[in-house]
């Protein structure tokens, strides 16, 4: 129904107008036109169960509003009563974005002597703040609290939910202290606590290491039984994780199981990585083990971190095991369980099972990264595969994945093996004009296939290279260099590497 300048508008009686609903699907840009009507208490659709008079004064001529006329050019009738402002700021549509104008509805309907908003009219209001709690914004939910806190006592339903959005908002907002005291102020007024008020203020004392703050808090609602939000256990374990208080962490788990909440992924992998992080991997199998036995259900990311616990302490068949667990969950598409596997194959000689689980990450869809690639090419190059090396390059690069410096260092490292000195130092130039800077693995070899082709020139720019970003040579490759710049007749740079590393290094 629109609003026109028809006369057919109509007053119910006045013994249906509170059953009466006022109309909701006024436009925006109309609503302050209700403000400016003078003589008009209350506009209502037709009901057949309320007959309706024909209004006696003249239609009034509607001016044209448009969304962006602001609300102060309107004023409230002086005629209208309490009863009608909040009959009409309960049927104030609620569309999101309208939080700003039902707000300042409020503050001019506020205006009005003896205006007192009633039950329903808090409902509506405590449904603005919520949507200002969405937007995150805690001043205006700050302003319609201080607005309606002298009436709180009176509607003691909705002291709760007003406290509780209000102490959600400031937590999150950073205004965490502010928050508690709010909080406190509430219990002082004998007002029930909600378990999202507590959640609130725990999970963010946690995350801001508050240990004593948060840990009362957790003691209170758990006396109270009012821990029943999941986060609030995962911030308090991430928390003691990061205290390194790992067995807390542990005992958090237990309270979880008491109160029938199950720990999520998140939690799982969070201490057995942990324990993985501070106590080695032996210590994250043994608790990825007995979470296992108390019921804990693991997810991917869980799954990927045992896998390579279990490869690092060499228990290979486990990994196995577990790697087969996970896939016949569902998880089939881990990157990181796939590169633990990979490596591990690598590790113990394991080429063709390697290749073939390479195969089988390609079929399901999931894309290997440049960590697999560079173990793959180390692998094959260790085998002298100067083919499979030169495949694995020439598809990562084709697949647009960069290679990184273990990746040059892999196929530079596959070609010295075999002997292919200048392919080496293609890859090495490649490298360095890629902006690649040097690290002690590849001076190392570069120093030695320089070494073992005269190719003085570049070894001493590479030496140079080397001293200005600070790295050492080990006794082995100073040799093989003091010797190379020997041979060629280059004293002067023999002294310089003499002056620059034997005394530094040690060497004779």
């Amino acid at each position: 129904m629109a609003v026109t300048g028809s006369p057919d508008w109509s007053l119910p009686s006045s013994t249906c107008f509170r059953k009466s609903r006022l109309i909701t699907f006024i436009p925006a840009s109309n609503l302050a036109l209700l403000f400016s009507l003078p003589n008009l208490r209350s506009l209502h659709l037709n009901s057949s169960g309320c007959p309706s008079p024909i209004l006696e004064s003249s239609p009034t001529s509607l001016p044209e509003i448009d969304s962006d006329s602001n609300l102060q050019d309107f004023q409230l009738p002086s005629s209208s009563s309490v009863e009608d402002l909040n009959d009409f700021l309960c049927g104030l549509p609620q569309n999101p974005g309208r939080e700003d104008l039902i707000y300042e509805y409020y503050v001019k309907a506020k205006e009005t002597p003896g205006f007192r908003p009633e039950k329903s009219t808090l409902r509506h209001l405590i449904r603005v703040m919520e949507a200002y709690l969405k937007l995150g914004d805690s001043e205006r939910i700050m302003e319609l609290f201080n607005e309606i806190e002298s009436r709180i006592s009176d509607f003691t339903p909705f002291s709760t939910k007003i406290y509780g959005i209000l102490c959600k908002s400031l937590a999150k907002s950073g205004r965490v202290f502010e928050s508690l005291e709010f909080f406190r102020d509430m219990r002082k007024k004998g007002i029930v606590e909600d378990y999202t008020i507590y959640s609130a203020l725990i999970c963010t004392f946690a995350s801001i290491q508050e240990v004593k703050l948060a840990e009362d808090l957790y003691n209170e609602a758990k006396t109270k039984k009012l821990l029943r939000d999941p986060a609030t256990f995962q911030k308090l374990i991430l928390m003691y994780i990061q205290q390194g208080s790992l067995e807390k962490a542990l005992e958090i788990v237990e309270v979880m199981k008491d109160f029938k909440i199950g720990a999520s992924d998140c939690i799982f992998c969070a201490i057995v990585n942990g324990y993985a992080t501070r106590r080695g991997y032996n210590a994250a199998v043994n608790i990825y083990e007995k979470l296992i036995r108390d019921e804990c259900e693991p997810g991917q990311v869980t799954y990927a971190l045992a896998i390579n616990a279990y490869c690092r302490v060499g228990l290979y068949s486990k990994a196995e095991d577990v790697f087969v667990e996970m896939e016949e969950k569902g998880f089939d598409k881990c990157v990181v369980a796939y590169s633990s596997l990979i490596s591990m194959y690598g590790k113990t000689g394991r080429l063709k099972d390697a290749m073939r689980l390479l195969a089988k990450m390609k079929e399901r869809g999931c894309q290997p990264n440049v960590w697999i690639y560079n173990i793959l090419m180390e692998m094959h190059g260790k085998a002298k595969n100067l083919k499979q090396v030169e495949k694995l390059w020439k598809e990562m690069k084709r697949k647009k994945i960069a290679p990184d410096k273990v990746s040059y260092t892999s196929i530079i490292n596959a070609y010295v093996k075999a002997a292919e000195f200048e392919t080496c130092e293609r890859y090495y130039r490649e490298f360095r004009m890629n902006g690649g800077t040097i690290d002690k693995a590849i001076a190392g070899i570069m120093v030695g296939v320089f070494s073992k082709t005269s190719r003085v020139d570049e070894l001493v720019k590479l030496l140079r290279d080397m001293n200005l970003e600070g790295i050492r040579l080990d006794e082995r490759l100073y040799r093989s260099a003091l010797n190379a710049l020997m041979d060629a007749g280059l004293q002067v740079q023999a002294k310089w590497l003499q002056d620059h590393y034997a005394g530094k290094s040690g060497f004779v």
